[in-house]
């Protein structure tokens, strides 16, 4: 995720790179005082959390000799049951873990301390409940362990939470699933790096629109939290913007729109790929980024989303080899990027999910996009 972590004698600094995700563990910790259940929250300031360091095993290096200490099962069903009542209790939302992980789960003397809680999303309480055997299933332990853990917890848990088993265990399912597609995909992604265009004129808007609000946040802070799965992240601005913790790529070809950034883009790029996205779709998800990888060969020259019958090039992953395509065609002066899908080997990934794509253009759009983003549709 791109944060820098530091350990000095009994403490652990956390410095985020993205607000989304400094607020989401800021909460979290704010929940779980005095619980046990995390470390002691010290400072938290500029972007900055100060916790106490626990110097314990983690749940993965405990597991890791194929064997299941006594009490384990017990302490696991605790940690869940108590950090989804104690956030539940200040919220009055169940909180789902989009990336619990046994290496952030401490074994102790007296239980389980979990760290790491800058990923969660408000969702039911079985998809809450579903996390913890998720992650168990996934794990690389012996067959009998680990599927014999997880049935446990989904009982036990179904049990405590009144949920039906089947429900519960379905959810589970979902999660496994997507764990491992994540897991095919992110070896490809990790070889891959992002840039998002900030560089619009916004002149239906008639301001930045990288720095229009939703939900208390800027479009450009919603979509870099978005892109937080990438290692390398820049963006990209028709000029030299003011200092930011990642790299500024000025347009080379000016007045060329999303072809002259996608060309600025690719000349500097350190990787074979290089993802688009515009800061003006903040809805977009990291599930359809994802997806959109997977369909990524050595035979795509790129893979851009469409939905409905539109094609959206600004949200597209585009090799480096199409570099002498792309400026050839600003040499001739033709910025069109539906031009360079045609001259290059593009795969389109659908999606039906319309709010992804919604973009900003005008203040009565902005007023959709929130109406959309309150009611979830």
């Amino acid at each position: 995720m791109n944060n820098r972590i530091e350990i000095n004698e009994n403490t652990l600094r956390k410095t985020f790179r993205d607000r989304i995700c400094f607020d989401h563990e800021r909460t979290i910790y704010h929940f779980l005082t005095d619980t046990g259940l995390a470390p002691e929250l010290l400072e938290q300031h500029d972007m900055t959390l100060l916790t106490r360091y626990i110097d314990a095993p983690s749940l993965a290096d405990v597991l890791s000799g194929g064997t299941m200490p006594a009490g384990l099962e017990d302490a696991l069903l605790r940690w869940q049951t108590g950090f989804l009542d104690r956030c539940h209790d200040h919220s009055g939302m169940w909180i789902a873990a989009d990336d619990l992980n046994p290496r952030n789960l401490l074994v102790t003397a007296d239980g389980m301390i979990g760290i790491d809680f800058e990923d969660w999303h408000a969702g039911s309480l079985a998809e809450s409940c579903a996390a913890m055997p998720a992650m168990i299933r996934m794990m690389r332990l012996p067959e009998d362990i680990r599927t014999g853990l997880a049935r446990r917890l989904e009982t036990r848990l179904a049990r405590y939470y009144d949920i039906p088993l089947e429900h519960l265990q379905l959810h589970v399912e979902d999660q496994c699933a997507a764990i491992n597609f994540r897991r095919q995909v992110m070896p490809v992604l990790r070889r891959s790096a992002c840039a998002v265009l900030t560089g619009g004129k916004s002149s239906r808007m008639g301001t930045d629109k990288s720095m229009l609000v939703l939900d208390g946040y800027t479009f450009l802070e919603l979509i870099l939290h978005t892109v937080q799965i990438f290692d390398r992240i820049s963006l990209s601005a028709a000029r030299p913007a003011d200092p930011s913790p990642y790299p500024i790529i000025p347009d080379i070809v000016s007045s060329a729109g999303p072809a002259g950034a996608l060309q600025a883009i690719l000349a500097a790029a350190e990787t074979p790929h290089v993802m688009i996205v515009p800061c003006d779709t903040p809805l977009l998800t990291r599930k359809t980024i994802l997806a959109m990888y997977a369909e990524l060969d050595e035979m795509a020259d790129a893979v851009v989303l469409r939905c409905g019958r539109r094609d959206y090039p600004v949200i597209g992953i585009y090799r480096k080899r199409i570099l002498p395509v792309l400026e050839t065609m600003l040499r001739d002066k033709n910025y069109r990027m539906k031009d360079l899908l045609s001259q290059v080997r593009t795969r389109y990934h659908v999606t039906a999910n319309e709010k992804e794509i919604f973009n900003v253009n005008t203040p009565e759009d902005l007023e959709t996009i929130r109406i959309l983003y309150e009611s979830g549709q």
